[in-house]
C-alpha cells in the first residue's frame, strides 16, 4: 500500500532539534504526534504518519518542518513509501541505532549533547510499546537525496498515551 498525501488520525504536537554543534553536521530531530483511537494497528499508525504533512519534510534547511515538502521525506519520495518501508525492532536495536549514529567517525557528541539525547530521545524508549526503523530505500531516493548523506529514522509508538515520536538522525 502506498501512502497518500492526506492527514488522517494523527496530530502533530511538537518538534525538538538537537544539533551536535561539533562541526560534524550531525543532528537529531524528534517530531511528536498523537493518534486517535480509530487507528488500531501499528501498520495503520505508520500509514497515517506517512500521510501526515509534518512527515513530508526534506530536512535540507533548519525551518523545513514549517513547510509541506509535498512529495519528499528526507532522501525519499513519499509515493514510494508505505508501512512496509519500516521494520519492527526492539528497544535494544533502537538504542543501538541511536548509539551507532552518535559514534560515527569515532566522534561522540559533547557531553552536554549526550545528556540532551538521553533526556529527549532515549528516555522515551522505556515507556514505549513498539519501535520501527525506516529501512534503506535506494529505489525511493530523489535527485537531491545526496544532501543527507547519513540518514536514520526510528518511530516510537506508545499506546498508553496514544503517542508516536519520530526520531530522524542525519548528517547534511
Amino acid at each position: 500500500m502506498t501512502a497518500k498525501a492526506t492527514e488522517t488520525g494523527l496530530s502533530f504536537t511538537g518538534r525538538g532539534f538537537i544539533n551536535f554543534g561539533d562541526r560534524s553536521y550531525r543532528w537529531v530531530v524528534s517530531k511528536r504526534f498523537e493518534f486517535t483511537s480509530p487507528i488500531a494497528s501499528d501498520e495503520e499508525i505508520l500509514t497515517a504518519l506517512i500521510e501526515n504533512r509534518y512527515y513530508r519534510d526534506h530536512y535540507a534547511s533548519e525551518d523545513s518542518h514549517e513547510y509541506d515538502s509535498g512529495t519528499v521525506h528526507g532522501p525519499y519520495l513519499i509515493e514510494r513509501m508505505s508501512s512496509a518501508s519500516f521494520e519492527r525492532i526492539d528497544a535494544h536495536a533502537a538504542s543501538e541505532t541511536l548509539d551507532n549514529f552518535c559514534s560515527l567517525n569515532n566522534s561522540p557528541p559533547p557531553e552536554s549533547i549526550q545528556e540532551r539525547i538521553t533526556a529527549e530521545v532515549r528516555a522515551g524508549f522505556a515507556k514505549s510499546d513498539a519501535f520501527y526503523r525506516l529501512r534503506s530505500l535506494p529505489e525511493a531516493t530523489h535527485e537531491a537525496s545526496f544532501v543527507l548523506w547519513e540518514y536514520r529514522e526510528i518511530v516510537v509508538i506508545c499506546r498508553s498515551d496514544s503517542s508516536l515520536v519520530l526520531h530522524v538522525m542525519a548528517i547534511d
